[in-house]
């Protein structure tokens, strides 16, 4: 499920254009949904409650972009976070429309029940503003809070969109309440390695990435992502949401028709 149609259409036709012309083009990267491989993680969460575990990533890459799903739990507690950058060497940016309330309802757990929603805050997180909403999921009365950043917007996109986008949403184990305190305390924990966190050197192995598309490969790690079943606890079935766009500025910095 893809909530925006693709660009990939006006790509081709940008990349012919530019091989007709005689421009230095980059190479094109066919669309990717694999595992992430160890070292190769962007998403972090310094949580007390995911100490010691062992989170799950999948990445999405293609010529325009990556997207990275990461799943966090431990100790009764859950977290999901989508990462989304566009190529920062070509003219993309992300197309991202979600509020808070809207980047909530992607998600396979929250879709399953009602929710009791309280009032919209902000946060200044470690590289981006946060928007967050604390919510209840009614029916098993358990503490969530969902949140949304969005962040350095290309100098040059007209329609002013931003180059990497973050959402996601944390559940505390049933019976325990969240405070404004631990909901702030928490996104302070959370952590985009390459940004907040330098990249540590990706360890030797198979590569995920080769695989090609709908390979069993391909297709288990888009179903990580994903949610294994539709009304299962975890996965967002709108993975990967393919939100780069490319967009052309003459030179005077006025969008191109």
């Amino acid at each position: 499920m893809t909530f925006y149609p693709s660009g990939k259409a006006v790509a081709s036709l940008v990349l012919a254009m530019a091989v007709l012309g005689g421009c230095e083009v980059s190479a094109i990267q066919r669309p990717m949904i694999a595992k992430v491989a160890p070292g190769d993680e962007r998403i972090v969460f310094a949580a007390a409650e995911f100490a010691g575990t062992t989170p799950v990533h999948v990445k999405f890459t293609d010529s325009w972009q990556r997207e990275d799903y990461a799943l966090f739990k431990g100790n009764g507690a859950q977290a999901e976070i989508l990462y989304a950058a566009a190529n920062p060497y070509d003219q993309v940016a992300l197309e991202y429309q979600f509020t808070v309330d809207r980047s909530v309802e992607t998600w396979n757990l929250n879709r399953k029940y009602a929710k009791s929603w309280g009032g919209a805050e902000r946060f200044p997180g470690p590289f981006a503003e946060f928007f967050y909403i604390p919510f209840t999921l009614v029916e098993t009365d358990r503490s969530c809070f969902g949140f949304t950043a969005d962040w350095d917007d290309p100098a040059d996109d007209p329609d002013h969109r931003p180059g990497k986008v973050l959402f996601g949403y944390y559940c505390a184990k049933e019976g325990v309440s969240l405070t404004v305190e631990r909901m702030e305390g928490l996104l302070e924990g959370i952590g985009i390695r390459g940004i907040t966190e330098r990249l540590r050197p990706r360890r030797s192995g198979p590569r995920g990435s080769e695989a090609p598309p709908d390979s069993p490969i391909h297709n288990r790690a888009a179903r990580l992502a994903q949610g294994p079943l539709p009304a299962g606890d975890t996965g967002n079935p709108g993975f990967p949401f393919d939100l780069a766009r490319y967009y052309q500025v003459d030179g005077n910095g006025s969008k191109m028709h």
